[in-house]
């Protein structure tokens, strides 16, 4: 995978899709919400990016993608004492989960225009330290019509293999998966030639 400096570094990799030039957005079903908080000391808004922790759990992970700290919310109302390390549920007390270890998670930032291209990224948190300790360009995609069929192209950073897929006019598909080439993103058709000279000799 590649490594970024940082998480601001990372959603950066392309603001605007290399297809039609529209903004890249991050992917709603990655986020719990993305909202905007105030910096009391400059006036200026930063967004929080808000995912679950678990999927049995209405618990969230909220990150600062300037500072890469981390805040842990509860799903359940606590004490309005101030005991945060107890909460009160249909007047039971309970110790809430106390969460510990590495998180991973996936976020994907697409084109919502032409839909031709989308990357994702890997979070690794330290939930113990609330901290964010290193976001990974996990893997990008492309799509490319010629001749009436749809080629995708997947390239997975993870497992360093191209996943290709085709998807000709009569509803059926093909799909292979090879060692990892590069992207051509400046000529994405040449990608697909090269992809399937490959393939022949495969």
């Amino acid at each position: 995978m590649i490594k970024f400096y940082s998480f601001m570094e990372a959603i950066a990799y392309r603001a605007n899709c290399p297809f039609c030039t529209k903004g890249l957005v991050v992917n709603d079903r990655d986020l719990v919400s993305s909202s905007y908080h105030q910096n009391y000391a400059t006036g200026e808004a930063y967004p929080i990016y808000t995912f679950y922790i678990g999927k049995s759990t209405d618990d969230v992970m909220c990150l600062n993608p300037f500072t890469e700290e981390l805040e842990i919310r509860y799903s359940n109302k606590f004490d309005m004492y101030g005991m945060k390390n107890i909460g009160v549920y249909n007047g039971q007390t309970f110790a809430p989960p106390n969460y510990d270890g590495l998180f991973y998670h996936a976020l994907t930032l697409n084109c919502n225009s032409c839909c031709r291209y989308h990357f994702t990224l890997q979070i690794h948190a330290d939930l113990g330290n609330r901290r964010l300790i290193g976001t990974y360009l996990n893997s990008e995609t492309i799509s490319v019509e010629e001749g009436g069929i749809v080629h995708e192209v997947r390239n997975v950073y993870s497992t360093d293999k191209t996943e290709y897929a085709c998807f000709p006019k009569d509803g059926s598909s093909k799909r292979s998966s090879i060692p990892l080439i590069p992207l051509n993103i400046a000529d994405p058709k040449e990608t697909i030639s090269r992809i399937r000279k490959l393939l022949i000799f495969s």
